[in-house]
């Protein structure tokens, strides 16, 4: 090892000072707490805090702007099997979306395609998910979320999906968001990816 003119015990406790610098700075950026509605680590809004790390993951972010609209998909498919619509299944039931229907254009193809913050970690929220950010994002402040129905990753049964509508009362101007269902093939509705970290 050259020393660059240094004594090699300096050397030594300056390449572990540095490491140590390094690790401190990895350890504070993976604990660092955010708020519901704070900006995450992709850019995107903290919808759910799951309070602890278990699975991998404790937050939810949702992308800053939606992805468009997108038929649902599936079409060919008459029997869709394992999907889940509890908090924390957005990101199977996409995987599983994405095996069972090989399909272009659709809103999970979307969800995954977006790389938004620089992350490739983006899926279609499960029914649970979407109304998380009905909830906690949504009726606050909007977030960019438009009043109209958002897809979910949660098959409901035979051609329809789980949906999550949102839109405002004309008078009142206070939020009025309903879960619904659409079929597979509606082109009107619209897709937000999430992500968990």
């Amino acid at each position: 090892m050259e020393n660059f003119g240094f004594p090699r015990h300096v050397l030594i406790v300056g390449i572990l000072f540095v490491s140590a610098l390094i690790a401190l700075r990895i350890s504070n950026a993976q604990e660092r707490t955010y708020k519901i509605g704070d900006r995450g680590p992709a850019g995107g809004w903290i919808f759910y805090d799951k309070g602890d790390s278990t699975g991998g993951w404790r937050y939810l972010e949702a992308a800053p702007d939606d992805q468009g609209t997108a038929i649902w998909g599936c079409l060919n498919v008459n029997e869709i099997t394992g999907f889940e619509t509890e908090v924390g299944t957005g990101k199977i039931n996409t995987e599983r979306i994405i095996k069972q229907c090989n399909e272009e254009d659709t809103a999970a193809q979307l969800a995954v395609r977006y790389k938004g913050g620089g992350v490739t970690d983006w899926y279609l929220p499960s029914v649970g998910e979407l109304r998380l950010m009905r909830d906690n994002l949504a009726k606050n402040d909007g977030k960019g979320f438009k009043p109209e129905s958002y897809w979910s990753s949660s098959f409901a049964f035979i051609n329809l999906v789980h949906t999550v509508v949102f839109k405002k009362e004309e008078k009142k101007d206070k939020g009025v968001f309903s879960n619904t269902m659409a079929t597979k093939d509606s082109r009107k509705v619209r897709v937000r990816a999430v992500r968990s970290f």
